[in-house]
């Protein structure tokens, strides 16, 4: 008995995977023909779904990838919780991911209410690495930043740009300022206070009577 057929078989002991998921991978790692092995017998209590399942292709699931989910916690419950968090079409490559990042349902299901409806598996990931919360998100668009982007989020907290900031720099009246722009002027530690007086000087120089 190969390696292969071995694992599936400690897989299932374990009982973390089904017996139906045990033949579907025995059926891969045999080079079986999906239509020999549609004709192997079921025991006489299967049920039709099972049956029908069992004529359908074959999921190409490998053994790696079922051991490497059991490792991450990519249970049936996870599964199912990421649907109802609105990620419904994820592949087992994606689900992995988010399980090695120790993304939760949760944080899925808060980003999306926080405004982040259209979003990717990556950008969920790279919000989780650089401490992106839901909180954080709220409230940078709550200073104004309604359409920020998830590249956009992360680059204003790589920076330590605070929703607090950006609210200050508007009220002082740079409203219509890009996140590139106020990343730069945090970086240089721009005093939000400081913009209405330049304001004034200008204003002030404006009206001046030229000497020429």
């Amino acid at each position: 008995m190969n390696e292969e057929r071995m694992m599936i078989l400690h897989l299932l002991a374990d009982h973390k995977i089904t017996v139906e998921e045990a033949h579907q991978l025995l059926d891969v790692v045999s080079g079986e023909h999906p239509t020999r092995a549609q004709e192997r017998s079921v025991d006489a209590g299967a049920s039709e779904r099972y049956r029908q399942q069992r004529l359908s292709p074959t999921p190409r699931i490998t053994p790696a990838q079922l051991v490497e989910s059991s490792n991450h916690g990519i249970t049936r419950q996870y599964v199912q919780e990421m649907r109802e968090a609105g990620l419904r079409e994820l592949s087992v490559r994606q689900l992995i991911e988010l399980g090695i990042h120790d993304i939760s349902p949760t944080f899925v299901r808060d980003m999306r209410e926080a405004g982040l409806t259209d979003i990717s598996t990556q950008q969920l990931i790279e919000l989780d690495i650089h401490d992106v919360s839901p909180g954080f998100v709220r409230d940078v668009r709550e200073a104004g930043l309604k359409h920020a982007t998830p590249k956009q989020l992360v680059e204003l907290a790589i920076h330590d740009v605070s929703p607090e900031f950006i609210r200050k720099v508007r009220e002082a009246g740079l409203v219509d300022l890009t996140v590139d722009l106020l990343v730069e002027m945090a970086m240089h530690d721009v005093d939000p206070a400081c913009i209405p007086m330049l304001f004034e000087v200008e204003a002030d120089e404006a009206d001046r009577p030229s000497l020429v």
